[in-house]
C-alpha cells in the first residue's frame, strides 16, 4: 500500500514509477499487489478493501496434492537440487491450511 498518495506530484506515470522502484527495493515482494490510498482525500479505498478480499480468497484457496506434486517435478527439471556431501530429494508436497 502506498499511503498519503495525495502528497505525491501529478505526474503521469508516478504511480508506475514509485511501483517499480518499491519492486526494485523489496524483491522479495513482487508477488503484492501495490495500490495507492489516500485517507484524506478518500481515494484507493475502495481498491484497496477489494484487493485485500481478493488476496484472502488466494489465501484459503486449496491446492491439491497432485497439482503440487506435478509442479515440483517440473521445478526439480528445471532447476534441479544442488550436489554436495549430502543429497537432498524432496518426495512429496502437501497444503497445511491454518487459517
Amino acid at each position: 500500500m502506498l499511503s498519503k498518495w495525495d502528497l505525491i506530484a501529478d505526474v503521469a506515470n508516478a504511480f508506475n514509477a514509485i511501483s517499480d522502484r518499491t519492486r526494485f527495493l523489496f524483491p522479495q515482494l513482487d508477488f503484492a499487489p501495490i495500490v495507492a490510498v489516500s485517507a484524506h482525500a478518500g481515494t484507493g479505498v475502495e481498491k484497496l478493501l477489494s484487493t485485500a478480499i481478493s488476496v484472502r480468497k488466494q489465501l484459503l484457496r486449496r491446492i491439491s496434492a497432485s497439482d503440487l506434486n506435478r509442479s515440483l517435478k517440473s521445478w526439480e527439471a528445471r532447476h534441479p537440487p544442488p550436489y554436495g556431501r549430502k543429497r537432498y530429494r524432496v518426495k512429496y508436497l502437501a497444503q497445511i491450511m491454518r487459517c
